[in-house]
């Protein structure tokens, strides 16, 4: 994969490029208002760096990740369904930590990251447990009313 780095030259003022085959963390450029120069990809190769940005996107992703799952244990309408749709998002999550950028960010982190969702993911459970035991409850009591008859 051929890539380029740009450098300004201070007494030229002028851009240089140089080719090199380079190892790093693609990322999109975000579009700004200015249209004089269009950026699709960036890549960023600095290590620190790029455990810094993977933390903050997975952050993020976490956030919202925990939003979804304290209304679903303080709710008491959640269905079966509103639980496994987020624990598959918490196993998303984690293939995305472990195969994904497992090599760019510390092993700490990674560690770490992956006790807060298997945290989540417990909680998670025992709620889904909780759900399926009142279902199982109520379906035995409706078929205790149906077979008593006259």
């Amino acid at each position: 994969m051929k890539n380029y780095v740009i450098r300004k030259s201070d007494d030229k003022k002028e851009i240089i490029y140089y080719n090199y085959d380079i190892t790093g963390y693609n990322m999109k450029s975000k579009s700004c208002g200015n249209n004089q120069l269009k950026i699709d990809e960036i890549m960023i190769v600095k290590p620190s760096l790029v455990d810094k940005l993977i933390t903050m996107k997975f952050k993020e992703k976490y956030k919202r990740l925990v939003m979804i799952v304290l209304s679903i244990l303080h709710a008491s309408d959640t269905s079966e369904g509103d639980c496994i749709i987020a624990l598959d998002e918490i196993e998303r999550l984690k293939e995305i930590l472990l195969y994904k950028y497992h090599n760019k960010i510390k092993i700490e982190k990674e560690t770490m990251f992956l006790e807060q969702l298997e945290g989540l993911e417990r909680s998670l459970s025992e709620k889904l447990l909780q759900i399926r035991a009142f279902n199982n409850m109520f379906n035995f009591e409706n078929e205790q009313e149906k077979s008593k008859g006259r």
